[in-house]
């Protein structure tokens, strides 16, 4: 009975979880154009300010921490996955202001298809009947609503840095179920917040592109992006990486790009067309079918 119970609280425990990361990831559209910044400079406060929070947690542990740092071959790992997600950032962040938020969100949250057919090809991994459906459900829906951009004016940039910013995805998933295999929680976020920060920080300020917040609004809607949809997001889910199979911990995108399409409609008056909120809605269903593991 005891045993029971404990199930049944953890199984509680890892579903709250991923209501607040569908509810934070749902949010992180709204908060960079809010911000009113670039996408790679967005980016890298996101990366600065959630770094220093997750460096908190990780110093509290200095045991833990000077563990999995003299773990050089997983610090480099930690390392590439860092620069995976500023690249993420970078691209997905800077196609948010070329096509509709509920398309860009919904293309870059296609990567679990791509993450199960990464796992069948490169590792032998099978799947039920529902999950091969899911993943081309969701294959066939970005592909389609991609074609819906590419005659207006910057769509088909737009959609090419979405796709880029989904690739960039896929490697920073599967390296984070790797490295957290390894290493706890906060010295992950740790050093790959800080990595993917220092990277964007070289590019900008060598280009001299870096822009900050103008004015007190833009800076707590950018203290907001780092904390709701990176802590109560990436952090949650590189939390269950540890836990679940990736595409369980992963499952929580299936709900952005409906919950970030009504925040867009109701903050800036962002329609969609009836195909393209058909197409959304057979992504996300392609994507929880595919991460039913």
């Amino acid at each position: 009975m005891r045993w029971s119970r404990t199930a049944t609280a953890e199984r509680a425990k890892i579903y709250l979880l991923v209501l607040l990361m569908a509810v934070s990831f749902s949010s992180a559209s709204i908060l960079v154009l809010l911000s009113g910044l670039p996408g790679p400079s967005a980016a890298t406060w996101r990366l600065l300010l959630s770094a220093a929070i997750t460096w908190a947690f990780a110093l509290s542990d200095g045991r833990e921490l000077g563990r999995s740092l003299s773990d050089r071959a997983t610090l480099g790992l930690a390392i590439a996955s860092g620069a995976l997600v500023a690249a993420h950032f970078d691209l997905w962040m800077t196609s948010l202001y070329l096509i509709p938020v509920g398309v860009s969100v919904a293309i870059v949250d296609s990567y679990p298809a791509f993450i199960w057919a990464l796992g069948a090809t490169l590792f032998g991994e099978r799947y039920k009947a529902a999950e091969v459906v899911g993943a081309l459900l969701t294959t066939a829906g970005v592909v389609s609503l991609a074609l819906t951009e590419l005659d207006p004016p910057g769509g088909l940039e737009g959609v090419a840095l979405s796709l880029g910013g989904m690739a960039a995805m896929v490697g920073y998933v599967l390296l984070g179920k790797l490295i957290r295999s390894r290493w706890s929680t906060s010295a992950y976020t740790a050093v790959a917040y800080s990595s993917g920060a220092l990277v964007n920080l070289l590019a900008l300020t060598t280009t001299r592109a870096l822009l900050m917040p103008t004015g007190l609004t833009a800076w707590g809607f950018t203290i907001a992006l780092a904390i709701v949809p990176m802590i109560g997001g990436h952090t949650t889910m590189n939390y269950l990486l540890g836990r679940n199979k990736v595409l369980a911990a992963t499952v929580a995108m299936a709900a952005e790009p409906a919950g970030a399409s009504v925040l867009a409609y109701l903050v800036f008056g962002q329609g969609l067309t009836l195909p393209q909120v058909a197409l959304i809605a057979m992504i996300s269903l392609g994507v929880v079918l595919s991460s039913r593991p």
